[in-house]
C-alpha cells in the first residue's frame, strides 16, 4: 500500500494517514514526493511535526515505511528518535534522486529537441535564482546585492498562480503586508529571532530582511529563455534557467532546506544538467551526500570544509566570503579553472543522467 502526503509547512491534519492506525496485511508505504519536513521537535516549529503523526496513527504491527527527499533522513530519524523516544520505530527510506529523475525525466519527454545549451557571453561572475523569499535567501540577496558582477531573480510567482497575474500581486501583497518589522537576531545558529519569535531560516521570511542595496519589498524579474510552449507552465522556471543564468559562469544553488534536512532537487539539478559551475547553499553535510551520491566536487574553485558544521549560519557565511572572493576574482582566472574542471562537468551531467529513474 503506497500513501501520498504532502508535509506542507503549518498543516497539522492528515486525514489519509488515518487508515494506518488499524492492522493492515501488506507493507506501507508513505511517500512524502516533494518535501523534506516534519521533523518537530527536531527542527521546525511546533506544527511541523509529520513524523510524530505517522507514530501517532500507526498500529505497532504494521510495516511502515517513510519516505521523502532528505539524503539524511536515517540521520535525522534516528536524532528524532533520541529526542521523542517512540514506543516503536518505523522504517524509513530516503527517495534522494525523485527530483533530479523528474528535471531529466522531464527534459527527455517534453524538450528532447532543446540539447543545446544557449550561448551568451558572460557577464556576471554568480547568479542566484529566488522564487519563495525563505529567511536564508533573503538574507543571500542582502549579502551580495550591489556587486555589479553578482545577479540575482526575486520572483515570488509560486508556480500553482502562473497565468493569473492579478492573484499573483495578490499573493505578494499579502506576504509583505504581513512583514511587521526589520529588527533580526541569529538565534542557536539555525534560525533568527524576530519580535521575540523563533523562526528557523529555511522558513518563509517573517519580516522585512531588506539589507544594503537590497530592497525585499521589490521582485526582481530576469529575461525568459525557454521554448514558447514552456511559457506559463512550471517548466518555465522548474527546469529553464533565464538569460541571465547562461550569461554567468556560477550558480549559487539555494535549495529549500538548510538546516537540518538534505536535498538535492531541481535547483540543483539545472546546473548539473547543463555542465555550470555551482555551489549549493544547503544542509549539513549536503557535500558528503553528494559524493556518496557518486557526483564530484569542484574543489578547484571550492573550499568545502564548511560543510559538516551544524551551524547554518556558520555554514551560510562560510560560502558569502567565498563568493565574496570569487566576485573579486579575475573573469580571466575563472575561465582557466572552468576549463580545468570540464571533465568533472561532464562526468557530472553524465552522473545525473545515470540516477534518474527512468
Amino acid at each position: 500500500m503506497i500513501i501520498k502526503t504532502e508535509s506542507t509547512m503549518g498543516r497539522t491534519e492528515y486525514p489519509e494517514l488515518e487508515v494506518i492506525s488499524e492492522p493492515i496485511n501488506e507493507s506501507i508505504i508513505i511517500e512524502d514526493d516533494y518535501e523534506a519536513q516534519g521533523y518537530y521537535p527536531l527542527h521546525g516549529r511546533e506544527d511541523d511535526k509529520l513524523l510524530q503523526v505517522i507514530h501517532d496513527f500507526a498500529h505497532p504491527d504494521n510495516d511502515v515505511t517513510f519516505s521523502n527527499l532528505d539524503n539524511s533522513l536515517q540521520e535525522n530519524y534516528e536524532k528524532w528518535c533520541a529526542i521523542t523516544k517512540p514506543k516503536f520505530k518505523i522504517k524509513v527510506k530516503s527517495n534522494y534522486n525523485f527530483m533530479m529523475s523528474r528535471y531529466v525525466n522531464t527534459m527527455n519527454s517534453l524538450w528532447n529537441d532543446y540539447t543545446q545549451a544557449p550561448i551568451h557571453e558572460r557577464i556576471y561572475k554568480i547568479v542566484t535564482l529566488v522564487n519563495e523569499p525563505r529567511i536564508f535567501r533573503l538574507l543571500t540577496l542582502g549579502r551580495l546585492t550591489g556587486n555589479s558582477w553578482f545577479k540575482y531573480s526575486y520572483r515570488v510567482t509560486p508556480t500553482y498562480l502562473l497565468g493569473d497575474e492579478e492573484v499573483i500581486e495578490e499573493n505578494w501583497k499579502n506576504i509583505i503586508g504581513n512583514w511587521k518589522d526589520k529588527k533580526w537576531v541569529w538565534y542557536d545558529g539555525n534560525s533568527i529571532e524576530t519580535l521575540k519569535t523563533i523562526y528557523p531560516a529555511d522558513y518563509p521570511a517573517p519580516c522585512d530582511l531588506s539589507f544594503g542595496d537590497f530592497d525585499a519589498r521589490k521582485r526582481v524579474l530576469l529575461t525568459e529563455e525557454c521554448p514558447k510552449e514552456a511559457m506559463g507552465t512550471s517548466c518555465q522556471h522548474d527546469i529553464f534557467p533565464p538569460r541571465e543564468w547562461w550569461q554567468s559562469y556560477i550558480d549559487l544553488v539555494q535549495e529549500n532546506k538548510v538546516c537540518v534536512a538534505n536535498v538535492l532537487g531541481d535547483k540543483s539539478s539545472k546546473p548539473l544538467y547543463w555542465k555550470k559551475m555551482f555551489l549549493t547553499i544547503g544542509g549539513p553535510n549536503w557535500y558528503r551526500e553528494f559524493q556518496n551520491m557518486g557526483f564530484k566536487l569542484y574543489d578547484e574553485l571550492f573550499d568545502y570544509s564548511f560543510d559538516s558544521n551544524p551551524s547554518f549560519e556558520e555554514r551560510w557565511k562560510n560560502i558569502m566570503k567565498q563568493c565574496d572572493k570569487i566576485l573579486d576574482m579575475d573573469k580571466e582566472k575563472i575561465e582557466k579553472i572552468e576549463k580545468r574542471l570540464q571533465p568533472k562537468l561532464e562526468y557530472n551531467a553524465k552522473r545525473i543522467r545515470e540516477l534518474a529513474v527512468l
